[in-house]
């Protein structure tokens, strides 16, 4: 039987790559710290896998098809993107979880889209580095549709945060799994909001992720 072990929110910035002179040295060096330090938090729970859930940022997908909901249980690369000092390469990957997952879904009404071979962007690729990579976990991406329209309902997105944990409780391995969720949250990416900061809001968000109470951020 697997167990979540542990779970994580953290930003996905490319402007860390692009542009890593922009903030002032203070405010640089207390970001990365802050990845360091959920790097060794991720290290203390002693997990097998991590699962890194990310978001479309119609750079992988596009009017063709735009999936709501998709995991990767195959062969893995990344970042898509070229991005300053993150060269794209292979990813480790736990394709036998991954199928689980995906297979467990499938039998209890979750519509997973599934890619046997995937190139991740930036927001899964970026984590990784930062986190689980100095870590060696093998990681199964999933991506979420909230960036362009139609975007997954919310409520459709705890499903499949709960669909993931009894995959994992359900699998015959003894998984220790991790979970990291990677975005923004003040966070309007393409509209004329974009760049504003909204504190209030976003502490909001963060004390009902403390408390578990998926009900209110759905």
């Amino acid at each position: 039987m697997g167990s979540i072990v542990g779970g994580f929110l953290l930003p996905h910035d490319p402007m860390m790559f692009t542009h890593p002179d922009a903030p002032d040295a203070p405010v640089r060096d207390r970001v990365h710290e802050a990845y360091r330090e959920i790097s060794r938090r991720l290290a203390a729970l002693d997990p097998t896998t991590v699962v890194i859930i990310g978001t479309d940022h119609y750079i992988l997908f596009g009017p063709g098809c735009l999936p709501q909901l998709l995991i990767a249980t195959g062969d893995l690369d990344g970042p898509v993107e070229r991005l300053p000092g993150l060269a794209r390469g292979p990813l480790p990957d736990n394709a036998p979880l991954a199928r689980h997952i995906a297979g467990h879904g499938h039998r209890h009404g979750v519509d997973w889209a599934v890619a046997p071979t995937f190139t991740a962007d930036h927001s899964v690729v970026i984590p990784y580095h930062l986190v689980a990579e100095p870590l060696g976990l093998p990681v199964i991406p999933v991506y979420l549709a909230c960036g362009v329209e139609p975007l997954l309902p919310l409520a459709r997105a705890v499903r499949a945060g709960e669909a993931i944990r009894e995959a994992v409780e359900a699998a015959g391995e003894d998984e220790r799994v991790a979970v990291i969720g990677s975005g923004g949250i003040s966070h309007w990416v393409g509209t004329a909001e974009m760049g504003r900061i909204d504190s209030g809001f976003d502490r909001m968000v963060l004390d009902r992720v403390a408390a578990g109470d998926t009900a209110a951020l759905a």
